[in-house]
């Protein structure tokens, strides 16, 4: 019964997420982590920490919530082994990506400093391990992968690289905005550093 009891109360956290009360959702998470800390089945409490770690990324960018970011990120780091088998290689390395986006030094392209290039650059390295991963094993690469690493690659100034990516997603026709939007920004760069 305590496992379904937790497995709701994560439900409840993506609501919370969906809706954007952040404040509530990660007060929620760090009590629900107490609790899922204290499970001695080992299956159960990887995947409850699987589906949290999400969560405290997802708080950690929206929010944005440096505390939760980094919660999610060890979360992350410290399970490696288990979420692999949970999720994927592909998947894995896709999230890995999105936990250490959250502390990107330098969000505007045109003022990146040396440590904000090497972030982009490892995130970068992330995803396309994540590509390599579902190409290895055969599984389609989920498109917010590709719209994610077109959205680095932007902000390397990897401009055509990044619309090549863009318009693979948007050939889909899944409608998935943060594409759309994300190549028409990166239009605009492209015109305004090609004069």
């Amino acid at each position: 019964m305590k496992m379904d009891s937790i497995h709701k109360e994560i439900i409840q956290l993506g609501c919370l997420v969906g809706s954007g009360d952040f404040p509530t959702c990660f007060s929620k998470a760090v009590t629900i982590l107490e609790k899922i800390e204290k499970i001695t089945d080992n299956k159960f409490r990887e995947h409850f920490l699987f589906n949290l770690s999400g969560i405290f990324i997802d708080i950690g960018a929206m929010q944005p919530n440096e505390l939760s970011a980094e919660l999610g990120l060890k979360i992350i780091e410290e399970n490696k082994e288990a979420f692999i088998e949970i999720s994927g290689e592909g998947e894995y390395y896709y999230n890995l990506s999105n936990a250490r986006a959250n502390f990107i030094a330098e969000s505007n392209p045109f003022n990146h400093t040396f440590e904000s290039i090497e972030q982009l650059i490892e995130i970068k390295s992330l995803l396309w391990k994540a590509v390599k991963c579902n190409r290895r094993d055969s599984k389609p690469t989920p498109p917010q992968t590709l719209v994610n690493l077109a959205n680095i690659l932007k902000r390397q100034f990897r401009l055509s690289e990044a619309l090549y990516f863009y318009d693979r997603v948007n050939d889909l026709n899944l409608d998935i905005p943060q594409s759309w939007i994300n190549r028409s920004e990166t239009l605009k760069m492209l015109n305004q550093v090609s004069g």
